[in-house]
């Protein structure tokens, strides 16, 4: 906190974009969401969000650090339709086509699909190679939710691939 004092600052207001997206996406109906990159379990989810809005909700939480997968495993994916799925979101086949990601997520459905504070880890090519990767005909309509910091502007291909994100602000 010392070397940047806005950090806290900064993951509140992005958990609170993430949250108030999920709701917006179980608002417009979409009743399936993908946080890639999920992080760490806080209060209130992804699934405590989309829920209370669509009961019937289904989250997969995507990340590859083991402590997060264990926190995710024990905190949220403790019921039916939510899962904690390990695998690299720089690698989108992998990502869909991962299994426990499968047993939740239905292809043929409308996905919300949640960056929230990773695509600004990422270079420019990295950044539209998960955007687009994550996208595939049945989700063109469906809403991504990108959110995060950067030094230079954000690159306009990345933004074209983010669904209805301004519809969110």
């Amino acid at each position: 906190m010392e070397l940047y004092p806005p950090l806290p600052a900064l993951a509140r207001e992005n958990r609170a974009f993430v949250i108030k997206a999920a709701g917006w996406a179980a608002r417009q109906r979409i009743g399936q969401f993908i946080d890639l990159g999920a992080g760490l379990p806080v209060y209130p989810s992804v699934c405590q969000a989309a829920r209370a809005v669509l009961p019937a909700a289904r989250v997969a939480y995507v990340d590859i650090d083991p402590v997060v997968l264990s926190h995710a495993a024990a905190l949220l994916a403790t019921g039916d339709g939510v899962a904690a799925v390990d695998a690299d979101l720089r690698d989108p086949a992998a990502v869909l086509g991962h299994q426990d990601l499968r047993a939740v997520i239905d292809r043929g459905r409308p996905v919300c699909v949640i960056l929230g504070a990773v695509l600004h880890f990422l270079g420019p090519q990295a950044a539209r190679a998960v955007t687009a990767g994550t996208c595939w005909p049945a989700w063109a309509a469906s809403p991504s939710s990108p959110s995060g910091q950067a030094a230079r502007p954000p690159d306009q291909d990345v933004i074209a691939g983010c669904g209805y994100a301004r519809e969110i602000l």
